[in-house]
């Protein structure tokens, strides 16, 4: 799943992150989502500043420090330059959160 977003007409409303959840979950599914253990996190988050509200998306650092915090090593770089994460290393300690500058 991909984001693109229009932030004059971002209304805060937080539904990018329930959508990045539920693709994240094991069912893609809303309903069926909300029971799964551990319970699926999205990657997005929604920050209000000024009179915006902006989605904070990775930032795909050239220097990225959640690649080095990860215990797992699931967060790695591609070729292309895109910091991703391999789910199935992902143990959802979020220090790469911790880590983020952003």
């Amino acid at each position: 799943m991909v984001f693109y977003i229009d932030v004059e007409k971002c209304t805060g409303c937080k539904a990018c992150i329930v959508a990045c959840a539920v693709e994240h979950s094991g069912s893609k599914n809303l309903f069926l989502s909300i029971f799964e253990k551990p319970t699926p996190q999205p990657r997005i988050n929604v920050e209000a500043v000024a009179k915006w509200s902006l989605p904070m998306l990775c930032m795909h650092c050239e220097k990225a420090p959640c690649i080095e915090a990860c215990p797992t090593s699931a967060i790695y770089r591609t070729s292309e330059g895109l910091v991703l994460i391999r789910e199935e290393y992902c143990i959802g300690c979020k220090v790469c959160i911790l880590a983020c500058p952003f």
